[in-house]
Formats: structure tokens, sequence, C-alpha cells
């Protein structure tokens, strides 16, 4: 199957190609000429920031993060994961793609995925415990602690439960 066959099937836009190829002159350029490609969706409901966050490629995390294209981050996917919740899932390898979405989008970390996590959920989930203690050391996202997913469980029960 030819690139333009495979990018057709997906959905993806040339932001997302540039992105999964780790390409950050090509994102750049791109960005340039059209910063609304950021919160284009790809038949998976991933924004280029979903990739860029899953790939940990945090020089292009910024620049998605830029001006008006904040708001890519408060974009979930098909499961209502947003980039956030995919660079914690991915555990302490990723926390300064972690760090700078919530420093630029300190409110999305209040967003649930289609079953009602938040990212201390997926913090506790990747087993992450330097992610766990950045959230929770943050007075603004204490409420996470107890809130629950759509079975009822905390992030507190998902540690128990790990114990």
């Amino acid at each position: 199957m030819s690139l333009t066959g495979i990018h057709r099937a997906q959905a993806r836009t040339a932001l997302h190609e540039a992105v999964i190829s780790g390409d950050a002159d090509l994102t750049r350029k791109i960005l340039d000429k059209n910063s609304s490609l950021t919160r284009d969706q790809d038949k998976e409901g991933w924004t280029p920031l979903h990739y860029a966050s899953y790939f940990n490629l945090l020089p292009i995390v910024e620049m998605l993060l830029e001006d008006d294209n904040k708001s890519a981050a408060y974009i979930g996917d098909n499961y209502g994961k947003t980039p956030l919740h995919l660079a914690i899932l991915n555990g302490n390898s990723h926390l300064k793609v972690v760090e700078k979405i919530m420093s630029v989008c300190p409110d999305c970390c209040d967003l649930t995925d289609n079953r009602g996590r938040n990212v201390l959920h997926f913090a506790v989930e990747s087993g992450s415990f330097k992610g766990m203690r950045l959230i929770t050391e943050k007075p603004s996202l204490a409420n996470l602690i107890n809130q629950k997913d759509e079975k009822g469980n905390t992030p507190v029960h998902l540690v128990a439960a790990l114990a």
C-alpha cells in the first residue's frame, strides 16, 4: 500500500504524518501554514498531539501547544483518552511531556475517558509512582484522588488493588 493509501485510510493530515515521523522542522513548517490542523483527528480520534505525547516528542509537544493550539490538549480520542492520558500511561519516561501539558493546560487534568478515569487513574494504571506524585503534589488537583470512575473506583481504590 502506498503512503497516500495509508494516509487516506487513517484519515491523517500532513501534520499527523510529520509528527509521527518525529520531524520537528516539517512540523513547524506545517504549523506556520495552517495551525488549525492541530485539532484534526484521524480514524482513531488521535490528533497530532496524541501522537507527539505517545511517542514522547517533547519539542513537538511544545510546538503543538503554542498560541491558540492549546485546545488540542482537551480532545479525547475514540475512547475519550486525551494526549495527557496517553503520556501518563507510558509511565516515567514520558513525565516531561506530562509536565508540559499540565503546565500549559492545567484544567485538562480534570478530563476523563469513556470509563470515567482521570489522569490520576491512568498514573496508577501505569504504575508510575513519580507520575502519581507529580499529580498529587499539586493542591489544585487534590480533587482527583476521590473522583470515581464508572465502576465506582477512585485512584486510591486502584492503588489498593495493586497491593
